[in-house]
């Protein structure tokens, strides 16, 4: 079974990023405010098939960060975008991570 990519499984507005360090995926570090939506997107994210553990975690205006956790080489994970200044990835070396907003 293969990690689906933007391209081929999702729709929506696709991108993916190579991560290595703290990269936002979603978002910016430099935002003052909080984004807010009537109905919050859903951001999934997918690290590559051949990609390695990666951390996500959330950040908000005010500079409070929330580490999600860590997703391994192929695994997903869906999050709302809702209330936040940005989303990021973390990772010691450089993995991709496939993202799409809906």
């Amino acid at each position: 079974m293969s990690t689906p990519t933007p391209e081929t499984a999702w729709g929506g507005p696709a991108w993916t990023v190579k991560v290595r360090g703290r990269r936002y995926v979603w978002g910016s570090a430099g935002m003052t405010t909080d984004v807010d939506f009537a109905t919050a997107p859903l951001l999934h994210l997918a690290n590559d098939g051949a990609g390695e553990p990666v951390t996500i975690g959330t950040r908000t205006a005010a500079g409070a960060t929330t580490d999600l956790g860590t997703i391994q080489a192929g695994e997903c994970l869906t999050l709302p975008v809702n209330h936040l200044a940005g989303v990021y990835a973390e990772s010691a070396v450089d993995s991709l991570l496939h993202c799409v907003l809906r």
